[in-house]
């Protein structure tokens, strides 16, 4: 049962999202995405409460660290840039992560949301990116001395800034480019890892 739950919910997620992204968030209608996932509007209703949420929940299903993810962002040379490609595998990870309307309806989402849960929902990354940037403090790879904690809140914190940033600005520079300079810059990186 859970299994099904799962595929409709992914199926629904797929085709409201290409329906967005060909006509915009506002013209999409819940009937539209309804009718090309195939289902009941009851069911729609069942998995999300409006369609923000169904922009929530894919921007959920892609920032999952998927082993492919975690291999791309392992592969770098140095613990410095293993804890960049972590971070910088959230866009890389987005077929339609140049769609600046999608961004600004999931930062709409993000700023409407409250409680414990929206605290949380960087756990898995912290929990990698933690013991990333400590090795390489310890290398000297990082010379910024705040704590990893520290480094990692404030990293997450320039990711959403980054983000917002974008959208606000119609999509007017590369994030990825902009997102590994002020990484460069937070953690004072050694002069001969920077790019």
């Amino acid at each position: 049962m859970a299994v099904k739950y799962e595929q409709t919910h992914s199926l629904i997620i797929q085709k409201g999202i290409g329906l967005i992204c060909e006509k915009g968030y506002e013209a999409v209608t819940i009937e539209e995405i309804c009718e090309a996932a195939e289902v009941a509007r009851s069911t729609f209703y069942h998995h999300f409460k409006t369609k923000e949420k169904l922009v929530w929940d894919y921007f959920d299903q892609i920032s999952l660290l998927t082993p492919e993810r975690l291999a791309w962002a392992f592969g770098g040379e140095t613990a410095y840039e293993r804890a960049v490609r972590l971070q910088l595998s959230y866009y890389l990870a987005e077929e339609n992560y140049r769609n600046v309307e999608l961004y600004i309806v999931r930062m709409r989402a993000f700023l409407n949301a409250r409680g414990p849960e929206l605290l949380e929902r960087d756990g898995p990354m912290r929990k990698t990116l933690i013991p990333l940037i400590e090795q390489a403090q310890a290398a000297g790879e990082i010379r910024n001395r705040a704590s990893a904690r520290e480094l990692s809140d404030a990293a997450a914190m320039l990711l959403w800034g980054n983000i917002y940033m974008w959208g606000i600005s119609g999509g007017s520079f590369d994030r990825p480019t902009a997102l590994r300079r002020a990484l460069e810059t937070l953690y004072d990186v050694r002069p001969d890892l920077r790019r």
